[in-house]
């Protein structure tokens, strides 16, 4: 992401169109995104990096992000959103092949991690086409529109990206 993608990035946080049934929004004020994105050098740091995906007009489609879970560990939690206007289209699996390659590239990471609503079954097809293994649900776990959702939480190790 560029300084300038920083205003899409915050717009596109706090509309609820973007994010969907299965993510709640966030509200975060430009200057402070703006100030975040400065100190971690485009928010490419040792502990949260984000990238925008575009499509092939080179047109901004969403974003994955991943970031350091555990102070005491190598593991890596991940997430992508795409805009509901591109989504069926692959970008979702595509984004989430790079950020995985990614993680298990450019960091120490041994483990990658995410966790979704139990019902997005759009993100299950794409955890299960890239091996991303269901390992336990979380109960109430994300607040969305006021309700208390279940989700679940999947792994990938970098013994199995890299096999």
């Amino acid at each position: 992401m560029t300084k300038d993608d920083v205003v899409l990035f915050q717009k596109w946080m706090s509309e609820a169109v973007f994010w969907g049934e299965h993510l709640a929004t966030h509200d975060i004020p430009l200057e402070y995104l703006m100030s975040d994105y400065e100190a971690t050098q485009g928010w490419q740091s040792n502990e949260m990096y984000r990238w925008l995906v575009m499509n092939e007009e080179q047109k901004p489609v969403g974003f994955v992000h991943c970031w350091k879970f555990d102070k005491f560990e190598n593991h890596f939690e991940f997430g992508r959103v795409i805009h509901p206007s591109f989504r069926g289209k692959g970008y979702g699996l595509i984004s989430l092949q790079l950020v995985l390659d990614k993680i298990f590239t450019i960091t120490p990471a041994h483990r990658a991690q995410a966790i979704t609503t139990v019902d997005n079954t759009a993100n299950l097809k794409c955890w299960e086409k890239l091996g991303i293994t269901v390992e336990g649900r979380l109960r109430q776990y994300s607040m969305i529109e006021g309700v208390a959702r279940d989700c679940f939480l999947g792994s990938k190790l970098k013994s199995e990206w890299t096999a």
